[in-house]
């Protein structure tokens, strides 16, 4: 991608390299004429090149431009179609579209093999080989059951870790973008969060029973490749759409989860899990109160971020957010002033949502974020 975009001749000094063969050989300058890798500025300008060949271009192919306008992540474009044939034109449109820059996409993949007959097999991504049947493909670091169009996990730490270092460095390998195995996480991170209580040093060996909790969780972790998320979020056919979020905490730590209703007239409805957030605790102790409201706050947060992109694909009629702490929402309803600052602060931004957000009260067992503030094991979270 960055090879395929040219900079402009007053542009290229910036990108000098001196070079000589040896040290009696004169000194000679060459210059980059390529957006290049390895350079701090080097993704923005290829993607902002990106953008600015559609919004150039985006008349004559519309929807492919919306595409690379909206659904794009530096090298990588994720699009879809309600059907087969809207989908070829698609592919079609995207290909004619980035060949106007001599762009040229590939590794192209799809729920539908069919859709991509005709390419050339040097165009296709090349499946992973531990499930022939049910290939995987790699989008944004998450897997992609392809055939049965849903999101899994292959985490798998390596040698068990003996050290706080080891630890920390197996838990950084968990990849996990929409929160999709959100209690997993907040368990990994109260863990290391014990380790820092205790005071260990980087590379000091731990003690037995400590090395055992954390190898029966790594045995644990195998456990996420049963785990299969649909990724089509909403019901086919549906007309009528609802975002709920809920929030929770615990001593531990606090989460907000974000899930979409979508309904037809009079039938059952369908609900599929959008995003989620955790956070630990504080090491410095906080009382349960303002806890639980940190996590509305994080709700808040979530729905700020992510409401109006949902808002471009769905026409939302309602928008709930739900908590089981009464004093939170009690708070929430208050006048900023009669507060005292932590929790002044926190309300102002959960007050600055817009005025369709309706706060309600639900108990503690049926709230959808309880999980994740208190983590999972592996196997607790396939049930």
């Amino acid at each position: 991608m960055f090879l395929q975009i040219d900079l402009h001749e007053d542009d290229r000094f910036f990108q000098s390299i001196l070079w000589r063969e040896s040290v009696n050989d004169p000194l000679l300058v060459y210059l980059l004429n390529t957006v290049t890798f390895g350079l701090a500025p080097s993704p923005f300008l290829a993607i902002r090149t990106l953008r600015k060949h559609a919004q150039d271009h985006g008349e004559k192919y519309p929807e492919a431009a919306k595409i690379l306008l909206n659904s794009t992540f530096v090298d990588d474009i994720l699009g879809g179609a309600e059907t087969e044939e809207d989908a070829r034109e698609i592919i079609l449109a995207l290909i004619a579209l980035l060949a106007l820059g001599d762009f040229h996409p590939r590794k192209w993949t799809s729920s539908h093999p069919s859709i991509l007959e005709g390419f050339h097999a040097s165009e296709l991504e090349i499946p992973c080989l531990d499930d022939p049947n049910n290939p995987r493909f790699s989008i944004l670091g998450m897997l992609w059951l392809a055939v049965k169009d849903a999101f899994t996990f292959n985490t798998e730490f390596s040698a068990p870790a003996k050290t706080k270092r080891g630890i920390l460095s197996a838990i950084a390998t968990l990849f996990d973008p929409l929160g999709l195995i959100a209690p997993v996480v907040l368990k990994c991170k109260a863990f290391m969060q014990e380790l820092w209580r205790s005071h260990y040093d980087w590379d000091e060996t731990l003690p037995s029973e400590i090395v055992e909790k954390w190898s029966r969780f790594q045995r644990s972790m195998p456990a996420l490749k049963e785990l299969i998320i649909p990724r089509l979020l909403h019901r086919k056919g549906s007309s009528h759409f609802q975002i709920h979020g809920f929030c929770d905490s615990s001593e531990i730590g606090y989460s907000a989860a974000l899930y979409l209703r979508s309904a037809l007239e009079n039938e059952t409805a369908h609900v599929s899990i959008i995003i989620a957030k955790t956070r630990v605790a504080p090491l410095k102790k906080v009382k349960l109160p303002r806890l639980e409201l940190c996590a509305a706050t994080l709700l808040a947060e979530l729905l700020n971020a992510y409401l109006p992109q949902l808002e471009t694909y769905y026409k939302i009629e309602k928008v709930f957010c739900w908590s089981d702490s009464t004093t939170v929402l009690s708070w929430i309803r208050l006048p900023t002033y009669r507060l005292q600052t932590f929790v002044a602060n926190r309300v102002t931004i959960i007050q600055s949502l817009r005025s369709d957000v309706v706060w309600r009260h639900v108990r503690s067992e049926d709230n959808c974020a309880d999980p994740a503030s208190r983590g999972l094991t592996p196997d607790e979270l396939l049930n």
